[in-house]
């Protein structure tokens, strides 16, 4: 039989014990915890937020004897593309990919103008809507290269004046940077983005009449065109000569009298 005096000093320590344990838990809980918000701490400061911004220079180019309507929706306007890995990034090109197109359009088309839905009826020979399809980036980290790169793929969709679809045309673009030449990662991953529109308006100019479905339609339009009946020529009634007048001499004068 175990006498009371060495059971109090056994329970003490058990006691002990479990407070310790208590305590440690409580402070292994408390390390995680600081651990997880010093690593949102960090992904949240490494976040990386483009609000893209760049100028287009009006291109050289001839115009298509065409009008065009072009539609901007809500989706292309206001376009972000958004990732959340190792860092979050986003970037937004909506407005400025619309900048580009409204630039290259104005030089390829006869006439063009602007919307942001699909017209019932169309006044233009031809309708327009760009669509983003994806977007890719790629950041230092992701690569272990010394670059920014982004990947832009479009769907133009091509409409006749009536509404029937002419071609689904697929169009990607590319651009990147090198990072020795930016002080921060906004301005490499925005230059990068500007470099990938900019070359999407070199594909977009170079390759538009070069899809079959579009050089196509083009073709039929200049055919029809030049088959339409001409209109008659305006012919001009002859001009009557002057009758020529011979004023009476000085004798037919005097014989009159």
């Amino acid at each position: 039989m175990i006498r009371p005096l060495l059971i109090r000093p056994l329970l003490v320590r058990l006691l002990l014990v479990k407070r310790l344990l208590i305590k440690g838990l409580l402070i292994k809980q408390r390390t995680q915890l600081s651990a997880i918000l010093l690593a949102a701490l960090v992904l949240t400061g490494c976040a990386t937020r483009v609000d893209v911004q760049g100028a287009f220079p009006d291109p050289v180019t001839s115009q298509l004897p065409v009008s065009a309507v072009v539609v901007f929706d809500e989706s292309f306007s206001t376009h972000r593309f958004e990732r959340t890995d190792t860092q979050e990034v986003s970037i937004i090109i909506g407005h400025t990919q619309v900048d580009l197109f409204t630039t290259v359009t104005k030089s390829m088309f006869r006439e063009v103008s602007f919307t942001d839905s699909m017209p019932a009826a169309a006044s233009a020979d031809l309708v327009l809507a760009p669509k983003v399809e994806e977007v890719q980036i790629s950041m230092p980290y992701n690569t272990h290269l010394n670059v920014f790169e982004v990947w832009i793929k479009y769907n133009i969709q091509v409409f006749d004046r009536s509404g029937e679809p002419i071609a689904d045309w697929i169009m990607s673009a590319y651009g990147k940077t090198p990072t020795k030449f930016m002080k921060s990662d906004t301005k490499a991953l925005n230059l990068a983005a500007i470099v990938a529109l900019r070359d999407a308006g070199a594909h977009f100019i170079i390759g538009f009449t070069q899809v079959p479905e579009i050089r196509h339609w083009l073709d039929n339009r200049a055919g029809n065109m030049a088959n339409s009946p001409a209109s008659p020529p305006t012919i001009n009634p002859p001009i009557a000569s002057p009758q020529k007048v011979s004023l009476p001499t000085a004798d037919e004068k005097q014989a009159a009298l």
